[in-house]
Formats: C-alpha cells, structure tokens, sequence
C-alpha cells in the first residue's frame, strides 16, 4: 500500500492526466478546452479540494455530452446522461476515477 503522500501525488497525477483526456476529447469534437479554476501543482494543490476538481471535471464531460446529443436528433449516437457515482467521502475514490476515465474512453 503507498505511503499517504505518495497516495496524494498519485491522486493529483491522476486528475490532471483526466483533464488532460476531457480537452483532448473536447478537442475532437471542436469545442474549446475546459478552463480549469485551479491548476493542480503536486506538492502544493490540497488534496481536500478533490471533490471539487471532479465535479468540474463532471461538469467538463456533461458539456461534452451536451455537444454529441445536439448533433444527433435521431439518437443514432446519442449518448446517455450520465448517472454519476455519488462523492461519498473527502478521501479520494477509485471508483469515481475510473468512471471518468471509461466515460472519457466511450466518447
């Protein structure tokens, strides 16, 4: 099991490799990259604003979302709204991770 700072940076790692994934997607489908309130800096970014950063990144992929289902009025390649795995705890999720990051890969 990592050591508890080495569990942070991952986390943090993790989050920005995610953005990364949401403009990259973004991109493909001509909409301009998500402007993120905070730049994550392992080392000095809190970890307690985690859930923060994944309801805007939520919130970055609902746009997403949005922008695939207006192209489609016959629901050919329609996409479902997501059904978000609730933020139950401060400490990060892997299961709220991975969600976004299968979502990510179905666009």
């Amino acid at each position: 099991m990592p050591a508890p700072k080495k569990r942070k940076r991952l986390c943090l790692e993790h989050i920005n490799i995610l953005r990364i994934a949401v403009n990259n997607v973004r991109n493909y489908y001509s909409m301009a990259a998500y402007a993120w309130r905070e730049e994550i800096i392992p080392g000095r970014t809190q970890i307690k604003n985690w859930p923060s950063h994944i309801t805007e990144l939520r919130r970055a992929v609902d746009e997403i979302v949005s922008t695939i289902n207006r192209y489609d009025s016959e629901s050919v390649f329609r996409t479902a709204p997501v059904e978000w795995i609730p933020i139950e705890i401060v400490r990060p999720q892997a299961a709220v991770m991975n969600q976004l990051q299968d979502i990510l890969l179905s666009l």
